[in-house]
């Protein structure tokens, strides 16, 4: 009796959802890199950040286009 009501709740239950597909998408995104080296002079370093914007939009399910 127990088995047969585990086996009856874990059924998967189908249900119809309408949902909306994603077509495109913004973002922000920041970046900061150290880079250090020694030279014959002492050592140095080099930094890399800044920030950066990009887009993602798709026409279909096989045409899509990236902006960076």
């Amino acid at each position: 009796m127990i088995a047969a009501a585990i086996a009856m709740s874990s059924m998967p239950v189908a249900a119809q959802e309408v949902t909306e597909e994603k077509k495109f998408s913004v973002g922000l995104a920041s970046f900061a890199t150290v880079v250090s080296y020694d030279t014959y002079n002492g050592s140095d370093d080099e930094d890399f950040s800044g920030f950066g914007i990009f887009g993602t939009a798709a026409v279909n399910d096989n045409v899509g286009f990236r902006l960076t």
